[in-house]
């Protein structure tokens, strides 16, 4: 049944930013905060963000170690805290 699944899937990404995003994988920040949220699927909703963003840097800066460079664009930032 997984021999038929992973056919299925076709080969992995070969190109540079299918290399660079398996290897975000393996940041520790990532891994961290894959073990912070666990099974808890709320906690998993909560940390969705933090974790694209980390995925995001991960990968960016993978690729710069590659020699490629990065598009620019609008990084995101957190949520404002409102003030009363």
């Amino acid at each position: 049944m997984v021999f038929l699944l992973a056919a299925c899937a076709g080969p992995p990404d070969a190109t540079p930013q299918g290399i660079c995003a398996r290897k975000a994988e393996d940041d520790p920040q990532v891994k961290q905060l894959i073990m912070l949220s666990g099974t808890n699927t709320n906690l998993q909703r909560d940390l969705r963000q933090e974790m694209q963003d980390a995925r995001r840097q991960a990968t960016r800066r993978c690729l710069e170690s590659m020699g490629i460079e990065t598009r620019g664009g609008v990084q995101s930032q957190p949520p404002a805290i409102p003030h009363f």
